[in-house]
């Protein structure tokens, strides 16, 4: 079964464990050049996904052409 391939992706998700796993999922069909949007990045509320995303972040930094905040959103693009 042939893969897909993703340009653009946004990642909801509210626990630490959900974020890693979608992220981990996706990073290696995500193309060169692509994005994935994390919500809820600094949003008090939901403190696991702010810890899912930096766990994700720390691992595969090295991999990304440019990260940040883009208002709500936590942003990320592979290199």
């Amino acid at each position: 079964m042939e893969s897909k391939k993703f340009s653009l992706v946004l990642i909801d998700c509210d626990l630490k464990d959900s974020t890693v796993y979608c992220a981990e999922m996706i990073w290696p069909n995500l193309i060169k050049g692509g994005c994935i949007l994390f919500d809820d990045y600094q949003y008090e509320g939901f403190r696991g996904a702010r810890l899912g995303i930096d766990i994700f972040v720390n691992k595969y930094k090295s991999e990304f052409s440019e990260l940040g905040l883009m208002n709500r959103l936590y942003y990320i693009y592979k290199r």
